[in-house]
């Protein structure tokens, strides 16, 4: 660990010791090729995550978000494949990414999730996107 300016010892951020270090940019090209074969999927994930830097990684996060709503917007002017792809998205994404996709869906449509669903489907189907939502916003006041 380095020193700070009382010459006490601090911890860095593992992108700040990668961006100091004067062959940074190779050793972690040379890292991600190695990680991209590995089996363990999330820790693959998280160790190229860390190496990016903070803006880059939001950035891709919002990016993605971006594209999740936009699917399900288009999802619902095309009424084709509209079930499946709600539930890709909601199920498959993390709540700090359906959280994004919930924001950025507002601002592509114009109104909520909520509203979309409650428009667009029914039964116990729409009960459980509702519950995923409500978990999603507020997981303690959902249980």
């Amino acid at each position: 660990m380095p020193k700070n300016d009382l010459g006490l010892w601090w911890p860095v951020e593992p992108r700040t010791t990668i961006a100091v270090n004067g062959n940074g940019f190779e050793q972690l090209q040379k890292l991600k090729i190695r990680l991209s074969g590995a089996s363990d999927d999330q820790k693959q994930r998280l160790l190229l995550a860390l190496m990016e830097p903070a803006a880059v990684y939001d950035a891709k996060q919002l990016r993605k978000a971006m594209q999740d709503a936009l699917k399900l917007y288009s999802a619902r002017q095309r009424r084709f494949g509209l079930e499946n792809c709600f539930i890709e998205v909601l199920v498959s994404r993390d709540t700090k990414q359906l959280e994004l996709v919930f924001e950025e869906y507002e601002k592509v449509a114009h109104h909520s999730i909520d509203a979309a669903i409650q428009q667009d489907f029914s039964g116990t189907f729409r009960d459980g996107l509702f519950a995923i939502v409500s978990i999603v916003r507020s997981k303690p006041s959902y249980f």
